[in-house]
């Protein structure tokens, strides 16, 4: 597309609630808004564009920094592809709706 670029995003899996999986990280593969790439595209804006993902990453003033992403806890809806890796349940058109942010104080609402 035009205006998306590709990220790949290292994640550390805490728990896994349904299916199998090995290891304690995953490789998530998706898409980012490149509104640098859009303008030089022609494309001022997009009505009914897609619902990306967005996860917070380390400032870094490195130009080729990695999508590492701050340390946050999400619940993330996956399946497995026929090649092994992990796809968001809704596809990589929009993938917002598979991922959920914990906040960390709705974990500990009993706790004074």
């Amino acid at each position: 597309m035009q205006y998306l670029t590709a990220c790949i995003t290292p994640m550390k899996v805490l728990a896994v609630l349904k299916g199998d999986f090995e290891g304690n990280e995953l490789v998530l593969p998706h898409y980012r808004m490149d509104w640098e790439k859009a303008s030089i595209n022609g494309i001022q804006g997009i009505g009914n564009g897609p619902s990306l993902v967005v996860f917070a990453k380390k400032r870094t003033d490195e130009p080729d920094s990695d999508d590492t992403p701050l340390d946050r806890d999400y619940i993330i809806f996956l399946t497995k592809r026929e090649d092994g890796q992990c796809d968001f349940v809704t596809g990589q058109v929009d993938p917002s709706f598979s991922v959920f942010r914990l906040n960390p104080a709705s974990l500990h609402r009993g706790e004074q």
